[in-house]
């Protein structure tokens, strides 16, 4: 069953490029060795409460009467929940209102632009592989997942890069991730510490192709798939083994280069493809077994 999974995923991703051509969570802070932490978690401790509402609120009033600077920097930065660069009253006000919505069950939302969503697995429409395999759209099994896009600003034509937090699980087998993004936003690269043992790419007549592995023994080392075309990643742990993982980490970092003409204070969102995505963890039996899972979307925002 493990091979079938990692001959499955490797096939699935590629035969996707060939064809497409072209319950609430709370947030899990990512803030590890000085990694950037999640929006809101502004004392990095894996829940957005009363006391990071407050300790925006102290940086927003001591900014106000110029005892502090208030301006974004690494520290703060979960904190800027309109993204304009500064911790302000409206932010400390944004992370109390979350707050209070998951106090009564709510699935709350940072704002129109970040939408936070629930997927059991019902969207998820698997692609055709070898051109016979076809699976049926049951709801996932496991649940807890909280999957981040962040949130990068650039200049027009600059290139920028946003990176994708997981959290809420304690395993992982493999995943198949493809990550959506408009249309005038020009993929550039995708990267990832996991690692990548082959790498999809479009030659210069905008066709597919794929690199050889080289070195590469999928029995002892990770299997990796990437093609930034398509904004596909798909992963396989060591020998078909559930792989530990750390709480927030990052699983892939995906770059974008703004467009020339994009206007000051343009959004361009990107998030999950959830008819393409599926996370997995192994159980007794050795069955891959998808998690049901909740992402917030990315933003990316131009500043001239």
């Amino acid at each position: 069953m493990k091979k079938q999974f990692i001959k499955r995923t490797i096939s699935a991703v590629c035969a996707a490029m060939m064809i497409s051509g072209g319950a609430a969570l709370l947030p899990a802070s990512a803030a590890e060795q000085g990694a950037v932490k999640l929006m809101g978690d502004l004392n990095g401790d894996c829940k957005v409460t009363m006391e990071d509402a407050k300790k925006t609120l102290d940086i927003a009033v001591a900014g106000r009467i110029g005892l502090v600077d208030n301006k974004v920097n690494a520290e703060n930065n979960p904190a800027d929940i309109d993204m304009n660069g500064t911790i302000e009253t409206m932010d400390a006000l944004a992370i109390l209102r979350y707050f209070c919505q998951t106090l009564v069950g709510d699935q709350p939302l940072w704002s129109d632009i970040r939408k936070l969503t629930y997927h059991d697995g019902t969207e998820f429409s698997p692609i055709l592989v070898d051109e016979t395999v076809e699976y049926e759209q049951l709801p996932f099994e496991k649940r807890g997942m909280y999957l981040e896009i962040g949130c990068a600003e650039g200049k027009p034509g600059e290139e920028v890069t946003v990176p994708v937090y997981l959290a809420g699980i304690e395993t992982l087998v493999g995943f198949q991730y493809f990550q959506s993004a408009p249309a005038r936003l020009t993929p550039t690269n995708i990267t990832s510490d996991l690692g990548i043992a082959i790498f999809c790419y479009l030659d210069e007549n905008g066709n597919p192709q794929t690199k050889e592995l080289v070195d590469t023994d999928t029995s002892t080392d990770p299997l990796g798939v990437a093609n930034t075309y398509s904004g596909a990643f798909v992963w396989t742990a060591p020998r078909g083994e559930d792989m530990t993982l750390t709480e927030g980490m990052v699983i892939a970092n995906y770059s974008y280069k703004i467009p020339e003409d994009a206007k000051d204070g343009e959004v361009f969102v990107v998030s999950v493809n959830p008819a393409k995505t599926m996370f997995g963890t192994n159980t007794g039996d050795s069955m891959f077994n998808p998690y049901q899972y909740t992402t917030l979307d990315g933003a990316i925002v131009v500043k001239k």
